[in-house]
């Protein structure tokens, strides 16, 4: 190859690297913008689920407070399937139904129905954000990134399935007291919030917190059967459901930045 040819060349691989590079770190950006999104959308479900388990256990709550999310929902809903970049058209679309269906069901389903109904399309999220991230690093060509969150996310999604079971049993606590169904879910519970502590890189400090307070209710000697004790346990619920998506929220940064960081070498 004479030098013209060669230093061409070498100047056409660099320019195809650097463009690699460039597309590599705007798809980080992209699907990160995405995992941002839906991120956002669980906080919309997850302050419905807490308004509307007020407004079906007979407490206090605001009217205004709820139509107003229930517009926030909506919009997050359409926005969401006007995405492209989140999963394939269909997946969007039983989202967005999902989504709605929490808003247009209020007044027909029960307690137990609604919180179960709540936990499935924040589920049906996370299990969007983590498709948005394996996408992301494959775009990336960074695939071999992968272990060490895919061990947190199983660990969050295992925390969260158990958070669920928890609150049913909380729920049921004044039609079917059972302590023992109680302080065994309790038990489980806090194995899985170890687990995602021990997997998380960091300190959390709400999260060690709630597992201090539920390690409390492990135990069969402490339990109550009044409606307050009952109000507190969910209480105790919300608490750790915000610090297991906070967690989440900051693995996903974490992972993403580690990748971004990792295509520039």
């Amino acid at each position: 190859m004479d030098a013209f040819n060669y230093h061409s060349f070498n100047h056409l691989v660099g320019d195809v690297s650097a463009l690699l590079f460039t597309s590599s770190k705007h798809d980080i950006m992209k699907y990160q913008g995405s995992i941002n999104q839906l991120t956002q959308a669980i906080e919309y479900v997850r302050h419905h689920r807490a308004l509307t388990h007020a407004a079906l256990s007979g407490e206090a709550y605001s009217r205004k407070a709820l139509n107003h999310l229930q517009g926030n929902l909506k919009r997050s809903a359409e926005d969401i399937v006007k995405n492209r970049v989140i999963g394939k058209k269909v997946d969007r679309i039983a989202l967005k139904n999902h989504m709605l269906h929490l808003v247009d069901s209020i007044g027909e389903l029960s307690l137990p129905k609604s919180l179960v109904v709540h936990g499935k399309v924040i589920r049906e999220m996370i299990f969007q954000i983590d498709e948005q991230m394996l996408t992301a690093m494959t775009k990336a060509n960074k695939l071999n990134m992968a272990g060490d969150y895919n061990d947190q996310w199983q660990s969050v999604m295992s925390a969260v399935e158990a958070l669920t079971q928890y609150r049913l049993s909380i729920v049921a606590m004044h039609l079917d007291p059972r302590d023992d169904m109680l302080v065994n879910r309790a038990k489980l519970l806090h194995k899985k919030m170890v687990k995602v502590s021990s997997c998380y890189q960091g300190y959390h400090r709400k999260l060690e917190e709630c597992m201090i307070e539920l390690e409390h209710y492990t135990k069969i000697e402490n339990m109550e059967s009044s409606v307050e004790f009952q109000q507190h346990l969910y209480g105790l619920c919300s608490e750790i459901s915000a610090s297991l998506i906070e967690v989440y929220k900051q693995i996903t940064d974490h992972t993403c930045t580690k990748v971004f960081n990792a295509c520039v070498d």
